[in-house]
């Protein structure tokens, strides 16, 4: 009975613990993707679409952009020349992001 007694606290400790730090990170919740620039776009590299269970936002060389109207025309922008037209990029973008948001709310579970 004694070794019970000791074990039942033991084992909620160890429980407590691997729960409190189990998803621990910098960036514990965020999850980011790589975005290939379309096709006939002058980009040279590729963008980051990166959401926490709250918000999601945009990087390219360095620059955040809002999850915006604004901030999504602004990035293609930055990305592509003045005539590409963005329309559909702007859908599959759009499309990834709401995966994304969907994405990193179940992993802030962990947290």
């Amino acid at each position: 009975m004694k070794k019970r007694f000791w074990l039942i606290p033991l084992l909620l400790t160890g429980i407590f613990v691997a729960l409190q730090y189990g998803c621990e990170g910098d960036n514990a919740g965020e999850v980011c993707d790589k975005f290939s620039p379309p096709e006939g776009c002058n980009a040279t590299e590729e963008a980051m679409v990166c959401c926490d269970d709250n918000r999601c936002y945009y990087v390219y060389q360095g620059v955040e952009y809002p999850n915006t109207e604004d901030g999504i025309d602004d990035l293609l922008d930055d990305m592509c020349d003045d005539d590409f037209d963005t329309k559909g990029c702007v859908l599959i973008l759009k499309e990834r992001t709401k995966e994304l948001l969907k994405e990193a709310r179940e992993c802030a579970g962990c947290n």
